[in-house]
């Protein structure tokens, strides 16, 4: 059985997501931009990604990681 990046990125929030009414909304991030979307928000979801999404934009833009909530 082969498991890629996408397998170990979808397993865990489809397991969770049956369970949303114990532990709130559960969202799923699927690139750099919407995972830094869903973590400015007020909070209270539980959001699954995979760690390369915590990475600088790869256009260059970018130095130093953005301040995306203050709380």
């Amino acid at each position: 059985m082969r498991v890629d990046r996408t397998d170990l990125d979808d397993q865990p929030h489809d397991q969770f997501v049956p369970g949303w009414a114990l532990v709130g909304d559960v969202k799923h991030a699927e690139s750099v931009d919407e995972l830094r979307d869903l973590l400015q928000t007020e909070g209270g979801e539980v959001i699954f990604t995979t760690i390369e999404k915590l990475r600088l934009k790869t256009d260059g833009s970018e130095t130093e990681h953005p301040v995306l909530s203050d709380r």
